[in-house]
């Protein structure tokens, strides 16, 4: 009498394997034979497809590829996640707001830094006399970008 197990078929039992037929057995040797895996799906044997699917793992959203009619594996899910501030909950990618706040301020603190960084020639050109209008108006953009990412900074914190 032939057993089987996800990917191992004998015709002895062996620990959690299930009984199969004579002809589910011929049919999974030639499977493996043909470089073909199987999976149990509800105590039956599935020969697994030669196309493929994607996966997504709930812990991180990478990209698995495994047979189109394998049962998705523990772990993993068929929704792409969204983006790096979604989390897998209750069977779904659900928006982590404080992480993406959190990323949002860092973003504002470097672009603060940036306009620092910025402003120190128009500064120097205004404060050694030898400035143009072209020094103001720039300065002037820039100090209205850097209010409009303070209130946006202190909204998020």
């Amino acid at each position: 009498m032939p057993f089987a197990s996800d990917n191992r078929i004998s015709k002895g039992a062996f620990a959690g394997s299930v009984e199969i037929t004579d002809a589910q057995y011929s049919e999974l040797m030639i499977a493996q034979v043909n470089g073909r895996g199987f999976e149990m799906q509800g105590g039956v044997p599935v020969i697994l497809s030669d196309t493929d699917r994607t996966v997504y793992s709930t812990e991180n959203g990478k990209e698995e590829t495994i047979p189109a009619n394998a049962t998705t594996p523990d772990g993993y899910t068929d929704m792409p996640r969204p983006d790096e501030f979604h989390d897998f909950e209750s069977g779904e990618w659900a928006l982590n707001q404080q992480r993406k706040d959190a990323a949002r301020v860092r973003e504002i603190d470097s672009r603060l830094q940036q306009i620092d960084t910025e402003s120190v020639r128009p500064l120097r050109a205004i404060n050694s006399g030898n400035d143009t209008q072209v020094d103001h108006d720039r300065l002037a953009e820039l100090d209205i970008e850097a209010v409009a990412l303070r209130n946006e900074r202190a909204g998020l914190v």
